[in-house]
């Protein structure tokens, strides 16, 4: 039976990887598995978490996904609007080098500028406006 390689690590023949340098995707060990690249290979596909149809009623009322680190594929969480929730105001408003005070995200009631940040009782999360139109939260790694 052929075996594969991703990361050091052997698979058999139909098993499912899922890459640390590349953790929005899954690979298939096939056959003729190509362990040189994940982004364009065959037997490997983007994570598709359907954060639109699984999640529409935290999208609807105003909730933010909150991601693991810099590995933004799928939500790990949401922070949903609170009344003691307070605007952090940026200096920053840049988009790719440029103001555009145009650019905005939405957090329930409250309207950020790109830089924005919003309070959270967490420490280990930070939530901010950063591509519009939907603010983010990250989930620290070091805590």
């Amino acid at each position: 039976m052929e075996k594969c390689y991703l990361e050091g690590i052997e698979y058999s023949v139909g098993e499912k990887m899922y890459p640390d340098d590349a953790p929005c995707h899954t690979c298939l060990c096939t056959d003729n598995f190509d362990n040189s690249t994940v982004i364009e290979n065959k037997d490997c596909v983007e994570v598709d978490c359907g954060v639109e149809l699984r999640s529409l009623d935290k999208i609807v009322t105003g909730c933010i996904p909150i991601y693991y680190g810099s590995a933004r594929c799928c939500p790990i969480g949401w922070k949903c609007p609170e009344d003691k929730d307070k605007l952090i105001k940026s200096e920053s408003r840049q988009i790719n080098g440029k103001d555009d005070e145009k650019m905005t995200c939405k957090y329930g009631k409250m309207v950020l500028q790109v830089g924005d940040g919003i309070t959270d009782t967490n420490k280990c999360v930070d939530c901010k406006c950063l591509i519009p139109p939907m603010a983010h939260c990250i989930q620290r790694t070091d805590c």
